[in-house]
């Protein structure tokens, strides 16, 4: 009796930032980052630079901006997972220390606005509660 031949499984599509096109420029990259990666993706790629590039107290702040600036930036996405993540060179007409720096600054930004809001939101609650003494 003859071996069975086994049947190849399809393998499921790759999507996401997996699928990105690498071979066709960072142009092609960037316009698939923007149009079919998910905000969470993006948000993960910019967190994970802040990450790998701040320490201590700096790394909390820098974390602690509203959820857009790290998922609705896709072109600072972009050029950090096709520079840095993936090794590839810079784009022409890109300036990598210009580009981080401002998002840097964007981040910081964003991050004091917050904490702002939230010191005044915790007096606002302070003031409204009253301490009992026994």
């Amino acid at each position: 009796m003859a071996p069975r031949k086994k049947k190849a499984l399809p393998r499921a599509r790759r999507t996401g930032l997996a699928a990105a096109p690498t071979d066709s420029g960072y142009r092609w990259f960037s316009s698939y980052i923007r149009l079919e990666v998910d905000k969470k993706d993006i948000a993960s790629i910019t967190r994970n630079w802040i990450r790998n590039n701040f320490e201590g107290k700096k790394l909390k702040f820098m974390l602690d901006g509203p959820d857009w600036v790290y998922g609705g930036l896709y072109d600072t996405a972009a050029i950090i997972e096709w520079v840095i993540n993936r090794g590839n060179d810079v784009p022409k007409g890109y300036d990598m220390d210009k580009v981080l720096s401002i998002y840097t600054e964007k981040v910081e930004k964003w991050a004091t606005i917050r904490k702002e809001e939230r010191a005044k939101i915790a007096d606002d609650i302070t003031d409204k509660t009253k301490v009992v003494q026994l």
